[in-house]
């Protein structure tokens, strides 16, 4: 087993770059596996590698070390650091052999597409997004004990009492009871005029997006994605075959510039009301915009309404389905809620609303095929839940406490962190994003020390960018946890930060 030289791996590092150096390095490295470097081939050790390259070790290891966590590279004792040989990265041979298995490739290629499981391989091997421990200051947790816990466990006992109207085969649709009170909801509170035969329950926002990629789109198609964004989705869209084209945002969100400057979208997938990771608000005009693009291309849009109940100060804007049904004309989007950040992760419940009766037994039709059905015990909890009033109750709770923990972390980010960042305004949901001022200090490093020495969990920023230029910053959550929580968990995140400023 011999070290690939390092001129051989075709690695330059630029300290000009907006680019952290070991984002850097992680990217060159991923880029030569498959190309330069196959399963079983060594790398030159950290401490030789950081001499060669002229930057310290903690940037190799740091690099390393996201590449061994997402299945590229291993350790092996006695050898050293060395490309993963189970994640079916294969030579370029492997992909050009005759023996006819897979899929053919474009006329001439002499190349097959990847199959299902290669590309959901791919899928693991590319991911950073990693589920959180129960620690200040992580992202996605709600405060679980929120829920009304009598009138819950009340509503769960009755039904439950009587386990068989709920738990044979259901309608791959949903409840029809639960699409109703569906319908009823958004049209409520999101200003959506549907019918219940236009709503279909998923498990997630995530199952809703798959099952748009299978109903809506042939393999292959572009879809837009916002750049920055949520990571999760754009590996689901290219698992199901469909090709991501990254999308710069402005200060209004998604480009529409930049979605009439590509070739050949098939849709676009944004989130209008609380972008994820920046938190900006799609204002009236831009989503009059995107609205246009749709209509005059034929494209469809994806609308991932995942916290819009969680606005602080101000009715939310009326979602972009709304607006598309309100005009009259045939519908371009599809809507999507969910009640995780609502209720609690665990319950993952989603639905979805089609722009027509017609598109919408499509997608019952992909869903039976995918899942059967979503739980109906699940369903009709909900159901009992939100027709009698609890729901929006939990809702009004929940603002009042978030609102409290937001300005609680405002506050202490401005006391303890303002030397080296800043805040990007914004009034709802269940994170605040913070920029670093210092574009060198790297957000991953920074994420890292602090989940690994302080047991604070954060989410660097740069890591939801794939074309665009990164920033560096952190996703901060407070929604989970006590005003005294939040502000001790900043302060030592200040400290933290100071001293790798400091280059301690």
């Amino acid at each position: 087993m011999l070290t690939k030289p390092i001129d051989a791996l075709d690695i330059t590092l630029d300290s000009a770059s907006p680019l952290p150096l070991n984002e850097q390095l992680y990217r060159a490295v991923r880029e030569q596996i498959g190309k330069r470097l196959f399963a079983g081939d060594k790398l030159p050790a950290s401490r030789d590698l950081a001499k060669l390259l002229g930057v310290g070790r903690v940037t190799v290891t740091t690099a390393y070390g996201r590449l061994q966590a997402e299945g590229f590279l291993e350790a092996k004792p006695g050898v050293g650091t060395v490309v993963a040989g189970r994640m079916n990265i294969n030579r370029a041979e492997d992909w050009t052999s005759d023996s006819g298995a897979g899929e053919v490739g474009p006329a001439g290629s002499g190349s097959r597409a990847p199959s299902l499981g290669e590309r959901a391989a791919e899928a693991v091997k590319a991911s950073t997004f990693h589920v959180q421990a129960l620690e200040p200051l992580a992202v996605i947790n709600p405060d679980f004990d929120s829920l009304p816990g009598r009138k819950w466990t009340q509503i769960v006992a009755r039904i439950s009492k009587s386990p068989w109207q709920h738990n044979g085969y259901a309608l791959p649709g949903g409840f029809p009871p639960f699409r109703k009170t569906i319908a009823d909801y958004v049209r409520q509170t999101r200003g959506i005029l549907c019918e219940p035969e236009e709503v279909v329950i998923t498990t997630g926002i995530q199952q809703g997006i798959a099952l748009c990629a299978e109903v809506l789109f042939n393999e292959g198609e572009r879809i837009a994605v916002e750049d920055p964004g949520f990571e999760p989705h754009r590996h689901a869209l290219r698992f199901l075959g469909l090709e991501t084209v990254p999308t710069p945002l402005d200060e209004s969100g998604l480009s529409t510039k930049a979605l009439k400057a590509a070739d050949g979208l098939r849709a676009a997938l944004v989130t209008p009301s609380h972008q994820y990771p920046m938190g900006t608000l799609m204002p009236p005009d831009r989503r009059r915009a995107l609205l246009a693009w749709a209509r005059q291309t034929g494209a469809w849009i994806i609308e991932d309404d995942y916290d819009s109940e969680l606005r602080y100060g101000g009715a939310p804007y009326p979602a972009l389905a709304a607006i598309d049904r309100a005009d009259g004309v045939p519908g371009r989007v599809v809507y999507l809620g969910s009640f995780t950040k609502m209720i609690y992760p665990g319950f993952n419940i989603g639905y979805l609303v089609a722009p027509s009766v017609e598109v919408a037994l499509a997608f019952e039709g992909a869903k039976l095929l995918l899942d059967r059905h979503t739980s109906e015990v699940h369903q009709a909890i909900l159901t009992e839940f939100i027709g009698g009033g609890h729901y929006d109750a939990h809702i009004r709770r929940l603002k009042r406490l978030y609102e409290k923990r937001r300005a609680a972390a405002v506050r202490a980010i401005g006391r303890f962190c303002s030397g080296f960042g800043r805040l990007i305004p914004s009034n709802q949901g269940t994170h605040l994003t913070f920029l670093f001022h210092d574009p060198k200090l790297s957000d991953v490093e920074v994420s890292e020390r602090l989940r690994k020495e302080e047991r604070i969990e954060t989410r660097a920023l740069s890591l939801c960018y794939q074309k665009a230029p990164a920033q560096n910053g952190l996703l901060l959550g407070f929604a989970g946890f006590t005003e005294s929580e939040i502000e001790t968990a900043v302060r030592k995140m200040a400290i933290a930060v100071e001293a790798m400023r400091r280059g301690r």
